[in-house]
């Protein structure tokens, strides 16, 4: 955590990590003027930063949307990154393979490091998890754009489109959606008999 008194040292500085968690090449970099380290026994540091160095990066290779919360803890974190057709060809192609980043995590964490780029202290990191990225061209070229949202929008989303048929694809040896269906279907219908003692369906 950032203390009071961590922050009233002589010398520290303050920058943002990133780790994205691309599942072909995970991204960790720094916005800071140096490189960043993480030491292992860090109070608050898991195993995505502890013991891991987080270059610096400029924000026109990648640059962090503004960061939503809600008064319910749920918010959005977006990330763009520069694509070049002919220095980066693996990023436009990677954004074609769901596989790669789909419900992946993206964590931001605000760090406090001294000069020689070592971290002192921590917040807890803000989570989100990619989802379907969006391509903007201009004539500065192209960037990828990748919303993230945290685990609390995604346990709120509504079902898109989907029937209880779909149970099979979080649960393949579980077919009792189908057996119910099928037997609600083969149910025979039984007619309505009101009953001859209740004025309500007496007939004038």
């Amino acid at each position: 955590m950032l203390s009071d008194a961590l922050l009233s040292g002589q010398t520290v500085f303050i920058g943002t990590l990133i780790f994205a968690d691309f599942a072909d090449l995970p991204i960790r970099a720094a916005f800071a003027d140096r490189p960043v380290v993480v030491p292992a026994g860090l109070a608050g540091a898991d195993a995505d930063c502890a013991g891991q160095r987080f270059d610096p990066i400029n924000s026109d290779i990648i640059d962090v949307g503004e960061i939503e919360e809600g008064r319910d803890g749920s918010g959005n974190i977006s990330i763009t990154l520069a694509a070049d057709p002919e220095r980066t060809p693996e990023l436009l192609s990677a954004i074609d393979d769901p596989a790669l980043y789909d419900g992946r995590p993206v964590k931001l964490w605000f760090v406090v490091f001294d000069a020689a780029g070592t971290a002192l202290g921590l917040r807890p990191p803000k989570v989100g998890y990619m989802t379907l990225p969006r391509v903007q061209a201009s004539r500065d070229g192209l960037r990828i754009v990748m919303d993230c949202e945290d685990w609390l929008a995604i346990a709120a989303a509504e079902p898109h489109a989907g029937n209880y048929l779909e149970q099979q694809l979080f649960d393949p040896g579980d077919a009792s959606a189908a057996a119910t269906l099928g037997m609600g279907q083969q149910a025979p219908q039984v007619p309505f008999s009101p009953p001859a003692d209740n004025p309500y369906y007496q007939v004038p």
